[in-house]
């Protein structure tokens, strides 16, 4: 496999876990439910898909964002 092929490999693995997060983004959001993520320390934060998903799209929803709605495990 050529340098160029890998590329483009790398590329659209890439972007086919870009959208698989996504979707499991709205789906959890849909259904009201959390999203395990890591802190800059690496510890674990539980916080809502919605925020997380509002985020990513660069919107906020209304008072929330993850620093005020995270909870440690």
């Amino acid at each position: 496999m050529s340098e160029q092929e890998e590329l483009k490999l790398f590329e659209k693995i890439n972007e086919g876990l870009k959208q698989s997060y996504e979707n499991l983004l709205r789906r959890k959001a849909a259904l009201g439910q959390d999203m395990v993520i890591a802190d800059e320390h690496g510890q674990p934060l539980i916080v809502p898909a919605a925020v997380l998903l509002a985020e990513k799209r660069g919107r906020r929803i209304s008072g929330a964002n993850i620093e005020n709605v995270t909870k440690n495990y």
